[in-house]
């Protein structure tokens, strides 16, 4: 995990910060958009939160855990987690845009003109 972490440190707009037993992200994004990921330490979940800079009512909220199943071994699990949290941060740096479509809990992000589900979980 320290690894992951300190590859994260050089992206920009990215605050990390250690609380204990969980790593918390805040990354900022387009149209004052902030993504806050939390990281426990001792499992292989991770949670994020979407508000905005000028509020920190949640907008949307989603999380994701993973397990030996599957082609998800001991070996791999932790290739498996960092891939995840890297893909969905990938995708929200990238995006121009958000939007939340409440009744169905999606998140979907304009990148290069298209809208994109963000899903967590899928790598």
């Amino acid at each position: 995990m320290k690894k992951f972490i300190s590859n994260l440190e050089t992206l920009s707009n990215i605050t990390i910060i250690e609380h204990g037993n969980t790593t918390s992200l805040t990354i900022l994004c387009a149209n004052n958009y902030q993504y806050k990921i939390t990281m426990p330490h001792d499992i292989k979940e991770w949670f994020v939160d979407l508000s905005t800079t000028n509020s920190n009512e949640i907008i949307w909220s989603d999380w994701s855990d993973w397990y030996i199943l599957g082609d998800v071994t001991k070996d791999n699990i932790n290739e498996y987690y960092n891939k995840d949290i890297s893909n969905f941060i990938s995708k929200i740096m990238s995006a121009d845009d958000f939007k939340v479509d409440i009744s169905k809990k999606q998140l979907k992000a304009k990148i290069n003109d298209s809208w994109e589900l963000v899903e967590l979980g899928t790598v």
